[in-house]
């Protein structure tokens, strides 16, 4: 006998805006009773090879529990809060005589807002999902928006979940979660398959990123001539409350200092002078997303 279960941790993003993200408990399957049609997962037809999940059509799914006692993870002794969810599969499947082997796809569809606390869904990193899940045989590959994610494997006894991380690619609206499953064919008896989906509210994990403090984008040349064109030295990012720059020269001497997010080096000294051409270093210290961050580095000064 041949299950597919999975379940899948997901964390809120509290945002003030028009549109916000999907509630984590409410995308968990099998929000309904034993036998009703889950409200918002769909399933696909069997496969004999792994199908494009963009191509396909997908139908109902059936929230059904009850098919493997003693084999597949039972939701109800799962730990709160994450047994907020039930098994869910085809409507029609029989679990005393269904034989189904290959591929099938579980999708999820997410409508997400076009940002997140000012930065872009279709930055990587800004929107996150965090997932737990189980799985008869194996996950074959999961999907986000058609990219494939490289991510199979995974069992379906108590304690030997799986663990999967998605970050995009994310796109303002409609987005599709795809999860493709491989049931093998069995020796004999019924070959039942289910997916279990439930969101854990208690993982210290934040799905949306409104801290950007990106030391590859930091400049490492600027030319303050006065031509208007990268005459100042600053530092980019988002989400930044407190932050303090020191520049040194080569023999350790601070020769500037700012500490605002609106400031910026302009070449000069403290007192004013220009500063000669050459390379200066920098210590960065910040206050994003009330954490303390730090980047050190060297910047060229050309005029």
């Amino acid at each position: 006998m041949k299950t597919y279960i999975l379940y899948f941790l997901l964390l809120p993003c509290t945002l003030t805006q028009s549109q916000p993200f999907p509630d984590p408990v409410k995308l968990s399957t099998g929000q309904g009773i034993q036998g009703t049609l889950d409200p918002i997962w769909q399933i696909s037809d069997w496969y004999s090879s792994p199908p494009n999940p963009m191509t396909i059509t997908y139908g109902p799914a059936l929230i059904s529990n009850n098919c493997a006692p003693g084999a597949w993870v039972d939701p109800t002794k799962l730990p709160a809060p994450i047994n907020n969810g039930n098994w869910i599969s085809a409507p029609g499947f029989s679990c005393a005589t269904d034989t189904a082997a290959g591929y099938i796809v579980y999708r999820l569809t997410l409508n997400l807002p076009a940002s997140c606390s000012g930065n872009s869904i279709t930055n990587p990193g800004i929107y996150k999902l965090n997932f737990s899940g189980y799985v008869d045989n194996a996950i074959e590959d999961v999907f986000v928006n058609g990219t494939s994610k490289g991510l199979s494997g995974g069992s379906y006894s108590a304690g030997s979940q799986v663990n999967v991380f998605l970050d995009g690619p994310w796109i303002p609206g409609v987005n599709y979660i795809d999860v493709i499953v491989y049931n093998i064919t069995p020796w004999s008896g019924p070959n039942p398959y289910g997916l279990l989906f439930v969101a854990d509210m208690d993982t210290p994990y934040t799905v949306c990123k409104s801290c950007i403090f990106p030391a590859d984008s930091i400049p490492n040349v600027f030319t303050p001539n006065g031509d208007g064109v990268n005459d100042k030295f600053y530092i980019p990012g988002d989400g930044i409350t407190e932050l303090t720059c020191k520049i040194f020269d080569r023999w350790g001497l601070k020769i500037y200092e700012y500490g605002s997010r609106k400031e910026f080096w302009n070449g000069q000294s403290t007192t004013g002078d220009a500063i000669s051409d050459g390379t200066y270093y920098y210590m960065i210290s910040a206050i994003c997303d009330e954490e303390k961050k730090s980047i050190r580095g060297f910047v060229h000064l050309m005029r």
